[in-house]
């Protein structure tokens, strides 16, 4: 699979104080990218919710506290929203959570076990409307390729978005995967609980939702 890099890091400073007080949880919580297999993470008679990006983490700890039988792994590539997480760990503890620092399309491709994940939850991700930036979505072809491969049987894919475009994006590209269902009636509500949804609805925009199912023998 050619690799593309669908983002621009800009690493901002943080103060050495800041640094000291995270270093611990990063060591704890944020895992390496080398060989990840959940069943060691965590306890394997739990399901295992896998979320591509969480931004600031506005509503980590809601989740981590509604679901509590549910073991998370969140990928983020942006350093500072890893941050933002882990400063607020030191209220916390918390055994069902781990984080990647990292790009999906690599820790995904090299690194999670197939068949291991339960739900994909994928929260907004960037549009990129124009042609030429077809290849960064992070919702093509390659993607969902390895959403079949590491979601257990049954899995269920997550996807919201405020672009309309996006929207008949999604829903053209997956009519040409069988293997991945259409729910119509089936909405989590729950997961709408984030500044970002609430400050959706208040400028009345319209949020497309959209949960496949995985069928695979």
């Amino acid at each position: 699979m050619f690799f593309i890099k669908s983002y621009v890091c800009r690493e901002k400073k943080y103060i050495l104080k800041y640094n000291l007080k995270i270093h611990y949880y990063w060591q704890n919580y944020v895992l390496l990218n080398n060989d990840i297999n959940p069943y060691l993470l965590f306890d394997f008679r739990n399901k295992i919710f896998l979320e591509i990006g969480f931004g600031n983490g506005d509503n980590f700890f809601f989740f981590l506290n509604f679901f509590k039988n549910i073991n998370f792994i969140r990928i983020e590539i942006y350093k500072s929203g890893i941050y933002n997480v882990l400063f607020k760990f030191q209220y916390s503890i918390l055994n069902n959570i781990k984080l990647i620092y990292g790009n999906f399309n690599y820790i995904f491709k090299n690194n999670i076990y197939n068949n291991n994940i339960d739900l994909i939850k994928i929260f907004y991700p960037d549009p990129w409307v124009k042609n030429k930036h077809y290849k960064r979505k992070l919702i093509n072809n390659d993607s969902i390729f390895l959403f079949f491969f590491i979601l257990k049987k049954k899995g269920k894919l997550f996807i919201l978005t405020d672009c309309y475009q996006y929207s008949l994006f999604i829903k053209k590209i997956f009519i040409n995967y069988y293997f991945f269902i259409k729910l119509y009636n089936c909405f989590f509500e729950i997961f709408l609980n984030s500044k970002f949804n609430y400050k959706n609805l208040l400028l009345n925009k319209v949020i497309f939702n959209f949960i496949y199912y995985l069928n695979k023998l």
